[in-house]
């Protein structure tokens, strides 16, 4: 009897979902045996064909294109070591961020976990989200936290949010830009969002140093920090 985790399911498909269970017990068998270990990871070979009479019910071609699609989604890596060069068979681990490693078998860091979770709203595949959250380093979580409130500040309609395992998969707090950004006015009509930045640039004491109808921007100094206001996205950040 085959099975499948239905949140990777949900994901990428069951086709999908029934390989990458198949390549996540062989990858956990050569790690306890100590075999097929390359570059401190365990690998697992085979072929479309071989896969095929595991799985009978799955096309040579669906098996193919599901490899290729767990591949792209950052699932599994799909590599060639063999030995002769002529050998096409594909060797397959999994991710780091679902490697089956020793660390699995210890109590999951959830630590703000939940508060995230609740902030985040977009609430999919929960488990897959506390299994990515348990691999981040407790450190990173007021980052994450500060990070999340921009980004739904940003994104208040939570079915335009990103998928929450994917914001905790690509690291998204890690993109310094959201750092610089002083007030957010995107939510107004062009024409009072400069008011409103000209209005704050006033209370806090800024010179404008340069309106360009060009590069639709409003370029301000309080004598040693620049910022900018931009048409684009109406945001007022710092620049260097």
């Amino acid at each position: 009897m085959h099975s499948f985790d239905p949140n990777i399911a949900s994901i990428t498909g069951v086709p999908e979902a029934i390989l990458f269970q198949h390549i996540r017990n062989k990858v956990k068998r050569a790690i306890s045996q100590d075999k097929n270990i390359i570059d401190g990871k365990g690998w697992y070979f085979g072929s479309t064909s071989t896969l095929n009479v595991i799985f009978p019910y799955l096309h040579r071609v669906t098996i193919y294109r599901s490899l290729k699609n767990l591949e792209n989604r950052g699932f599994i890596k799909i590599g060639n070591h063999n030995e002769k060069s002529y050998d096409k068979t594909m060797w397959f681990t999994i991710e780091d961020w679902y490697y089956p490693d020793q660390t699995s078998k210890q109590p999951k860091n959830l630590e703000g976990f939940e508060e995230w979770w609740n902030l985040y709203g977009k609430k999919r595949n929960r488990r897959l989200c506390e299994k990515l959250w348990s691999r981040i380093h407790i450190d990173a979580t007021d980052t994450i936290i500060a990070h999340t409130k921009y980004y739904i500040t940003d994104s208040p309609d939570p079915k335009y949010r990103k998928d929450p395992e994917r914001y905790l998969k690509y690291k998204l707090w890690e993109d310094e830009g959201w750092k610089d950004i002083i007030e957010d006015f995107s939510n107004h009509p062009l024409s009072d969002a400069i008011q409103f930045v000209r209005a704050y640039a006033e209370k806090n004491g800024w010179e404008i140093r340069r309106q360009a109808i060009e590069t639709e921007s409003i370029l301000f100094s309080d004598g040693g920090q620049f910022y900018q206001f931009d048409y684009s996205d109406r945001k007022l950040k710092k620049v260097a």
